[in-house]
């Protein structure tokens, strides 16, 4: 008897559509390069201005540059906004689509379906905008929009072959109805039907772009936690580090971590922090550790996340690498309504969570001899309701049966 053969792994037939590090990374890369030189120009500028980003689980990215110039004094400013969106494109010629809405002094100008937005191009929007230099003309770098454009170029899906066999049919049903009255037409019009049954009774395939890495975020809370460490504040950094180790040693496969750094309004203008991220399945746990001079706050919030990725088909036609009829899709943001499992995944995240960080807190306290009473009760938040069916106006596409339903939204970008 021979050496016993490996088993053949199955292959993944699952309906659940990949993650993509094409497209939608690009389009994030963009985001960070325009985020950067946004930043580094006003450097150069000496000049403080407001610059915004968008979240790494948004799509389309957008970037923001905001200037009010002072004229003479802070009370009068010279007021101008540049909003630069960009729009994964996938299967076409031009996979990513810079939208630039200038706001200047009250008027907006709107340079749409951009095929790309380079250094000079921001170096032009950024000088405009403080006023030292001429208004920029991005109409060269613009895709058509109409028919009559014959100009610019077209950013056609680019994933098509030539299709003869629709061709070929109408083609012969054209002669055939022109030569009915003789007996080849006759047969040149029979042909040409039976080629166009046939093409419209192919089979269908589906190409898909994939999904982002992260699920968009329409967050529901559920739980919370906070308090203020005496003594505490210098160690900050410690105890954010030791909470992190904590974290990133689970007891299962399914728990991620990691750093976001977020930005929110403050009193005078932009805030940015950091929060850790630990996630388990559409559960999602926040946590927040900031210095108040000797002091530290420490506190968390858990979520169930509803957002989703759901398929839009673009076109259909005939598949250039598979010679098959395909449709091509790609993804919008919707929903998908909870289950008891998710609520499940929740309070195992909130509980596991909380105990790694009582842990790393009492630990710290007794080696620093911190003689403090901490509550460590967690606010539990309402449970009911969660799983319920959301209604919704808008256009709406399941995708699977039973309570494991997606659905689509009519979403805009994100404004700043």
């Amino acid at each position: 008897m021979g050496p016993s053969m490996a088993p053949i792994p199955p292959t993944d037939a699952s309906p659940i559509l990949v993650r993509s590090t094409g497209v939608f990374a690009q389009a994030e890369q963009e985001r960070e390069r325009i985020y950067e030189l946004a930043e580094k120009l006003l450097q150069e500028q000496n000049l403080k201005a407001l610059t915004l980003q968008s979240s790494q689980n948004i799509h389309p990215c957008w970037v923001k540059v905001e200037v009010w110039l002072p004229k003479g004094d802070r009370m009068v400013t010279d007021r101008s906004s540049v909003l630069i969106t960009i729009e994964p494109k996938p299967f076409h010629r031009f996979e990513l689509e810079y939208t630039v809405e200038l706001i200047d002094r009250g008027k907006t100008k709107r340079y749409a379906a951009m095929r790309e937005l380079r250094e000079p191009e921001l170096r032009q929007l950024l000088a405009y905008q403080l006023r030292r230099g001429p208004k920029p003309s991005l109409t060269s770098l613009m895709l058509r929009r109409h028919s009559w454009q014959l100009w610019k170029p077209k950013n056609r899906l680019d994933a098509f072959g030539k299709d003869w066999l629709g061709g070929v049919s109408l083609a012969l049903v054209v002669v055939g109805l022109m030569t009915v009255a003789i007996v080849v037409g006759i047969f040149l019009l029979g042909i040409g039907l039976a080629l166009a049954v046939y093409a419209a009774r192919r089979p269908i395939l589906v190409r898909s772009g994939g999904r982002p890495q992260a699920e968009p975020r329409e967050l529901i809370g559920v739980d919370s936690w906070q308090a203020m460490v005496p003594q505490a504040g210098l160690d900050c950094e410690i105890i954010r580090r030791r909470f992190l180790e904590a974290i990133r040693r689970p007891s299962d496969s399914g728990f991620r971590s990691s750093v976001e750094k977020i930005w929110h309004w403050g009193i005078d203008g932009k805030v940015e922090r950091d929060q850790i991220v630990a996630s388990l399945g559409r559960a999602l746990f926040f946590c927040h550790l900031y210095a108040y001079e000797e002091k530290l706050y420490v506190g968390w919030d858990s979520h169930l996340n509803r957002g989703t990725w759901v398929e839009k088909s673009l076109a259909r036609g005939l598949d250039r690498g598979t010679r098959e009829l395909v449709t091509i899709n790609t993804v919008v943001r919707g929903w998908q309504n909870l289950s008891e499992y998710d609520v499940t995944d929740a309070n195992l995240l909130t509980e596991w969570c909380h105990e790694q960080l009582v842990s790393v807190l009492k630990a710290y306290m007794q080696e620093k001899r911190i003689d403090a009473e901490l509550d460590f009760k967690i606010l539990r938040g309402e449970r009911q309701g969660l799983t319920e069916q959301r209604s919704t106006a808008s256009t709406a596409t399941a995708v699977a049966a039973g309570w494991f339903k997606r659905k689509r939204e009519r979403t805009t970008p994100a404004a700043a």
